[in-house]
């Protein structure tokens, strides 16, 4: 019997930047064509995580409400990106970790992860960030780049996914499989 999680999810990363929702966008289309479910997975980290131990901490949130405002920010991001009733399905996942280790761990055995890609494009002198250099030196499935684009409003007003044909005025991402991840130059080679 196979599984789910081995057949049918595609995971895309939201971290609620431009490149993020549009990733979001692409991802949900192509869930579509595919037939498969969507996962939206948001990294979380509390800030007292990654600050030095003798920063002012009074003003801070606590770790808690910081969790409260990804999980809220991440729900926010899907009803904006994809419309309150998207026409995938959509399991929103919060995971509290590191980006890249976490995003790769949640797509082993997905049909594919998908990122936002970085402001620089495809150019040699700008790399990728760490988090996307991680997924592309470590693919746990075949990871597609989306380039930032703007996310067209829906019909109540809320940024969201075309009501056209899926695939219709869709920008290229880059695609990297697993296979051709260590030989591959994904950036303008």
């Amino acid at each position: 019997m196979t599984d789910l999680r081995d057949t049918d999810q595609i995971v895309v990363g939201v971290d609620g930047s431009a490149a993020s929702l549009a990733a979001l966008r692409w991802a949900a289309d192509e869930a579509e064509l595919r037939q498969a479910e969507l996962v939206a997975v948001r990294i979380w980290r509390a800030s007292r995580e990654w600050l030095a131990p003798y920063a002012v901490a009074v003003a801070r949130p606590s770790p808690g409400q910081e969790r409260e405002q990804a999980r809220s920010g991440l729900a926010a991001d899907v009803r904006r990106t994809l419309g309150p009733a998207p026409r995938v399905p959509v399991r929103q996942e919060l995971v509290h970790g590191e980006a890249a280790r976490e995003l790769i761990g949640r797509a082993a055995g997905a049909r594919l992860l998908v990122l936002g890609g970085h402001r620089g494009g495809h150019s040699p002198e700008v790399p990728p960030g760490p988090v996307i250099s991680a997924c592309l030196r470590h693919p746990p499935c075949p990871v597609v780049l989306v380039p930032p684009v703007p996310v067209p409003e829906i019909a109540d007003g809320t940024a969201g996914s075309r009501r056209e044909a899926p695939h219709a005025g869709r920008t290229s991402p880059d695609v990297v499989s697993p296979a051709s991840a260590n030989s591959a130059t994904p950036f303008g080679a």
